[in-house]
């Protein structure tokens, strides 16, 4: 069994900080923390470019104990990315989001999340002397827009800042760009509870493995577990948050896995 996300230096569950509007980000006394997604981009809805994004968080997230717990795809629209924002950065601990942060006309993304928190948009001295630094002018300048109040983290990777407004997390859409800036992301985001999982790769169809399933998701509730066709069969996940809940449950599924019927085979004449 393999343990995901190896706790380094614990959240701390007493800070909290404050959402939209003046409210309050939760974060859970107990628990593991949560995070949304917010994918943002017209080409996004239109099919002309594929989200590639969301998996690389996704996986990220999960190596840091973070639950991804919800994504969300919005037009390059600045009253909905203030509305979306607003919602999720007040019901998760994280929100992340990718897109629109540009200085193109369909670059929005830095006055919708202004406008979430109430405040406006402003010129960044750091991003303005990094542009001169890269001998960028006057029509590289709304590069340097971020919401008012809004911080910069870094990494040693030396990769331009990600933008911080609060609880939000201001990540590029291309995903070259935005795999980098997850380098980042990795070196500061707190870590949380570590995951457990496991699974098995199990040669016989997904339709005949229903009734065990079944049997070992009742037996451990605690305990997430997933089945995927497979060319070579089904695979079996199992995940959680119990360590010893997820290894008795491998081992059901194993005992019962041995003890049921054979995979036929086909007859040779």
């Amino acid at each position: 069994m393999t343990g995901e996300g190896v706790q380094k230096d614990p959240i701390s569950r007493g800070s909290r900080g404050e959402g939209p509007q003046g409210g309050k980000t939760r974060y859970a006394p107990v628990g593991r923390p949560t995070a949304a997604f917010l994918v943002i981009g017209n080409e996004i809805l239109a099919g002309k470019v594929a989200d590639t994004n969301t998996g690389l968080l996704a996986q990220l997230l999960r190596k840091k104990g973070i639950e991804l717990r919800r994504v969300v795809t919005i037009p390059d629209e600045p009253e909905v990315i203030a509305a979306e924002t607003a919602q999720l950065a007040a019901a998760h601990d994280f929100l992340f989001t990718s897109g629109g942060v540009g200085a193109t006309h369909d670059d929005v993304t830095m006055e919708g999340i202004a406008r979430a928190f109430g405040t406006g948009v402003t010129h960044h001295p750091r991003f303005l002397e990094s542009l001169r630094e890269r001998g960028l002018g006057t029509s590289h300048r709304d590069l340097a827009r971020v919401p008012k109040g809004a911080e910069l983290r870094e990494g040693r990777s030396g990769a331009w800042p990600v933008v911080v407004m609060r609880n939000v997390w201001i990540l590029p859409g291309l995903p070259p760009v935005f795999e980098r800036k997850l380098e980042i992301l990795a070196e500061c985001l707190p870590e949380g509870p570590r995951y457990f999982a496991d699974e098995e790769l199990v040669p016989r169809p997904e339709e005949e493995l229903i009734p065990l399933l079944d049997r070992v998701v009742a037996a451990y509730p605690g305990v997430q577990i997933g089945s995927y066709p497979v060319p070579a069969g089904t695979r079996i996940t199992l995940d959680g948050d119990d360590g010893e809940a997820v290894a008795k449950a491998v081992a059901t599924l194993r005992q019962a896995l041995a003890a049921g019927p054979k995979p036929k085979r086909e007859a040779r004449g």
